[in-house]
């Protein structure tokens, strides 16, 4: 249905501003050890 197609979008949207964030996190030095 519709529904879950949206309710699976949504969590890939979560996933990946959560990515992005450890992204920011790694840049800025908060995690070492962690590089592109």
């Amino acid at each position: 249905t519709g529904n879950e197609v949206a309710e699976y979008y949504q969590q890939q949207v979560e996933m990946l501003e959560g990515f992005n964030e450890m992204d920011t996190l790694a840049e800025r030095g908060f995690l070492p050890g962690l590089s592109k």
